[in-house]
This record gives structure tokens, sequence and C-alpha cells, in this order.
């Protein structure tokens, strides 16, 4: 009889160690049975540096390469990584602001963007790492609370989609599976999230008409989409609660600053209308 467990670790990596992990990981990279399928069916095997680019991808990597779990008995049937910039600080520990000054749920500058208008019922987010996610929400602020449940977005990251259509499949292993989407969305995907690396794919040196690989083209390909990995990732917004009090519940829950005032209001509400609060030192 097999138990399935489930196991959660926590780490902490260092910026200047990400590195170092990536070229460990590459180093132990153990499957050279992954492929990916070429536009005229043909496998192409993953090169270490090709499967291993993003320290989410290393420390899979390592932990499916760790002796604990090699010829014990053990199977892992599933692992999941926190995208890099999405990382949040555990959010099962309480909140501890210390002391509250009236001055901590003040305002510094009003909201310049509005968040409630109805633009879509469906929004897209692309991550500064290049991922992209889509919920279902009447406004912007919805998608961005939607959202948290992954991380915390940056209203600049949001854009509404016009259209959306998926098409999904039922797998011989009771998995679900994306097959495509509907030709509007696909165009708008590509346009909010990966414009550079469009361009590259059509571009008549790359690929044939057939949408196979002319020499080089996978080369041009691969440079291509780490450029879309990379070229947000050191130009992120400033992501800035309203209030000191946000400030602090943004930096405890790793969260936004949409949903950190949104909690920081509530609080203050409470705050303000308690015996605490109007002696003007809440704790």
């Amino acid at each position: 009889m097999k138990r399935f467990y489930e196991l959660k670790i926590v780490l902490t990596v260092d910026d200047a160690s990400r590195g170092e992990i990536i070229e460990r990981a590459r180093s132990l990279y153990g499957h050279p049975g992954c492929s990916l399928i070429d536009a005229d069916g043909t496998d192409h095997p993953l090169t270490p540096e090709e499967a291993i680019q993003t320290t989410d991808d290393a420390l899979m990597e390592l932990l499916h390469t760790h002796p604990a779990f090699g010829g014990s008995g053990i199977e892992i049937q599933e692992v999941t990584c926190t995208a890099e910039e999405c990382a949040a600080v555990d959010q099962t520990q309480p909140l501890e602001f210390g002391e509250l000054d009236l001055d901590d749920l003040t305002p510094d500058e009003p909201e310049e963007e509005s968040l409630d208008e109805s633009e879509a019922d469906v929004y897209l987010c692309r991550w500064p790492n290049g991922d992209f996610s889509i919920v279902g929400a009447s406004t912007k602020r919805e998608a961005i609370f939607a959202l948290d449940e992954w991380a915390g977005a940056h209203p600049s990251q949001v854009h509404a989609l016009s259209s959306f259509k998926a098409d999904f499949r039922l797998t011989d292993e009771g998995e679900i599976e994306l097959t495509e989407f509907g030709e509007e969305t696909w165009d708008l995907i590509w346009e909010a999230c990966y414009p550079k690396l469009r361009d590259v794919i059509h571009d008549d040196a790359v690929t044939d008409m057939a949408g196979g690989f002319r020499p080089d083209g996978r080369e041009r390909v691969l440079k291509a989409v780490t450029h879309e990995r990379e070229r947000l990732w050191n130009n992120q917004p400033v992501d800035t609660p309203k209030t000191e009090l946000g400030k602090r519940i943004a930096t405890s829950l790793g969260t936004s600053a949409v949903v950190a005032d949104y909690h920081a209001e509530k609080l203050a509400q409470r705050i303000l209308e308690s015996e605490a609060g109007e002696d003007g030192k809440p704790n």
C-alpha cells in the first residue's frame, strides 16, 4: 500500500548565490529524456542550459537529484516552486506592527490610477520573470486581489483582455491540459507579454514557411526567450503602499500595494474606532 505525503520546504536564496546555484544544478542535470518537439515533429533534447535558466529551475533540479530521494522507495509525484519575484514571506506567521501612530494611517499621496473602472471580465498579468497568469475579474483591482493568491501584482503588469477563449483536453492520465488559445486571445497574449519574441519567431531568417527552424534559428529564439525573461526583471515598477501601516503589511506578507492598502484601511478603521485609537497610540 502506498501513502502520499506532502512536504513543504521554504528556502532563502541570497542574490549573490543565484548564479552558483544554477551552475551547480546544470552540472547535475539528469533528465536527458526531456525534449522539445520542433515544428517538423523532431525531438530536440534539452541541454542543461536550456532546461535550467532560473533559480526556480535550479532548486527543482537539486531536489530531484538529492540522494535522500534516490533508491529508497520514495517516488516524487509532483514538485512546484514559487517564481523568483513571487517568493513571499510565510503568511502563516502573525503580523507584528509594534506601536502605531496616527501618522502611520495617513496616506503619503493620493492614488493616481483608477483601478475600479470596468474594462473587461478577464485580466492578464505579465510577471517580471516572463510567466503570465489570467484571472476573471470585473475591475483591475479585483484582478490584483485574485492574482495575490500567487504573488503581488503591480497595476502596470495587469492588462484587460477584450477576448478570452481557451480549449482544454482530458488526458488518459486524468490530467487537464491546455490545447490552444483562441486566435484573438493568442494575439493579445503575444502583444502584452512577448512582443520581442514574437518578432523573432516570425522573422523569415529564423523560421521557414512550415514553422521549422532555419540554421541558427533555434539559438536566436533561445536568446529572445532569455531577453523576454530578463527585460522587465531589472526595471520593475515601484509598488509602494500609500500609508506606513500599508508598507508594514506589504513587507510582512510580500503582497502588492493595492492589497496591502486595503488591509491597512480595514485595520485602521478598527484601530480608530477603538479606545486605543482615540489616544493616538494604538498597538
